[in-house]
């Protein structure tokens, strides 16, 4: 067997050198590395949550304070200053000087505030059933003219609840609303029986009007707020 020659001897120290260095570090590192990952997780689950931040304490001064006092009725004075409602009817100055007029042609019980009461729209009903008018009871300068008009023709009174009850369409009109409200006056035929002022005072009491039985103004304003209408203007 023939010796080595110098350049495979150096050969040979090289490549145990590179195969011991490469066990060293298999031993060193890549078998360290799992056990190093291994101990940081179990170290992670065991790390305690943070603890929460105590809300910073009431300084003495702020403690020392008393709580406000609630005092009893507050809510009510705050209702009492607050701005009152609007009122539902504002007096009307030409209200006013209708009901003057009314008044001088018999309505002699009618204020004179401006406000447009139910007393005051059927006294303004009996003068639009005079003008052969639709019977609604609504002011206006129209009326206002008219009754001008109706006191310089001389006429002192204005008309009567005769003279509703001798109008045979008004009262035929009177007694179809009774029968559709379910007060049974008997025939609608436009005549003034017992049956028809019998619905009238059922009617009338239900309402808390006297019970007259007649055809009114003051029952003729009540029907047309009760339908939404007007009556129709006399035959």
């Amino acid at each position: 067997m023939s010796s080595m020659t110098p350049f495979r001897m150096r050969l040979s120290v090289f490549v145990f050198l590179a195969l011991a260095t490469a066990i060293t570090l298999n031993a060193l590192y890549l078998q360290e590395a799992p056990r190093l990952a291994a101990n940081a997780a179990q170290s992670g689950a065991r790390t305690p949550a943070p603890k929460a931040i105590p809300a910073p304490a009431k300084s003495a001064t702020t403690a020392a304070l008393p709580e406000p006092a609630k005092t009893p009725g507050a809510e009510t004075a705050l209702a009492v200053q607050s701005p009152p409602k609007p009122a539902e009817t504002t007096p009307s100055p030409l209200v006013r000087s209708i009901q003057k007029k009314l008044t001088q042609l018999g309505h002699k019980a009618l204020p004179q505030d401006g406000l447009l009461t139910r007393e005051t729209r059927a006294a303004i009903l009996a003068l639009e059933f005079e003008q052969g008018l639709p019977l609604a009871g609504e002011p206006g300068e129209g009326t206002l003219k008219a009754l001008y008009f109706f006191e310089a023709s001389g006429r002192k009174q204005l008309p009567s609840s005769d003279r509703f009850e001798r109008d045979a369409n008004l009262v035929e009109q009177v007694q179809d609303i009774l029968a559709k409200l379910g007060y049974s006056s008997g025939p609608i035929n436009g005549r003034m029986d017992a049956k028809t002022r019998e619905a009238i005072k059922r009617f009338e009491t239900d309402r808390s009007l006297k019970p007259t039985g007649r055809v009114s103004e003051r029952l003729l304003i009540e029907m047309v707020i009760e339908r939404g209408r007007p009556f129709s203007a006399k035959s």
